[in-house]
């Protein structure tokens, strides 16, 4: 079967013209959470890749522990900051204050720096359990999902996974070989090297049993969906080959989860909104290192050249 590699005029057709006649609540409010004393960089570069309405959000919204506020508010000026309860240094689950969250967002984000400590494992457990939105799970949620991956069977939204090569690991090996009927299956939990040559089939497989939609970073990411495109035909895979080494570096896929996050806030259907900014992501890169060189451009410098992608994309239409 023949799958296709992502085409700049694909996603032209993707992404829409604004209405004149719209305001900011037409292209969806959406939010991201995440954030923890030593890794509120993260979330940071995700409000970066929303700021300015970079990647098309109406109303944007960054979620993070409410001791960080002090800190994160000298830099974040575009969106609005919603605190969420913890100590003097740890986030804290409470159950009010995180509908107060999901209640009001159309497109939420989780795992950014977020940690893995109890109360952590609470929120995202509870998020994917009663939000009924779109839900893009990346980082410190997805190990969290790990460690009990039939959630996903209970869930009310719209489900995007983010992982990186071994972030996939342990949630196939989670779905497949931690149960009764999967414990003596000889392929069970191989070394990484079996996911690498098999990436496609075991991503397939995933989300035939989750019907969700997964975007699987590496040099040429893939993205695989239980759910048809409003733009493509099945079956939902697609190649994208855009950027380079130089987002080998901390904050990249951070950036990635921005732009998904604003794209789906105004494109109905996940699938088009995934595919399209893994590809805007990887252009915007690419002008990163024309600029600053693969060497010395970091994750930031990929941020400042959204808008350039986006320009050179709708041209195409």
């Amino acid at each position: 079967m023949k799958y296709e590699v992502l085409k700049i005029e694909d996603v032209a057709k993707i992404i829409p013209d604004r209405i004149k006649d719209s305001h900011k609540g037409t292209y969806g409010r959406v939010a991201l959470l995440g954030g923890a004393t030593e890794y509120s960089g993260a979330i940071r570069l995700s409000a970066m890749a929303l700021a300015a309405l970079k990647a098309g959000a109406g109303l944007s919204t960054v979620a993070i522990p409410r001791y960080l506020v002090p800190i994160m508010s000298q830099n974040i000026l575009e969106v609005m900051i919603y605190p969420i309860d913890s100590t003097n240094d740890e986030i804290v689950f409470n159950k009010e204050n995180v509908d107060g969250l999901i209640n009001k967002v159309d497109v939420l984000t989780c795992g950014m720096g977020l940690g893995k400590s109890k109360a952590a494992h609470e929120i995202i457990y509870y998020i994917i359990k009663n939000y009924d939105g779109k839900l893009v799970l990346d980082a410190d949620a997805l190990n969290i999902l790990s460690e009990n991956i039939d959630l996903l069977n209970e869930a009310k939204c719209k489900i995007i996974l983010t992982p990186h090569m071994m972030e996939f690991k342990r949630l196939y090996d989670a779905a497949f070989c931690r149960s009764e009927e999967n414990s003596r299956d000889e392929l069970c939990e191989p070394a990484i090297e079996y996911y690498e040559n098999n990436k496609l089939e075991l991503a397939k497989k995933f989300i035939e049993k989750y019907n969700i939609t997964l975007l699987l970073k590496g040099p040429t990411t893939i993205v695989v969906s239980s759910n048809v495109g409003a733009s493509f035909t099945s079956p939902q895979v697609r190649f994208i080959d855009r950027g380079t080494p130089g987002m080998s570096t901390a904050g990249s896929g951070d950036v990635l989860s921005g732009i998904i996050t604003g794209l789906l806030g105004y494109i109905e259907n996940e699938f088009d909104a995934t595919v399209a900014a893994a590809f805007i992501n990887g252009m915007a890169g690419e002008f990163a290192a024309r600029d600053e060189g693969e060497i010395s451009m970091t994750a930031s410098d990929t941020v400042k050249h959204i808008s350039e992608a986006i320009k050179m994309i709708k041209n195409e239409k």
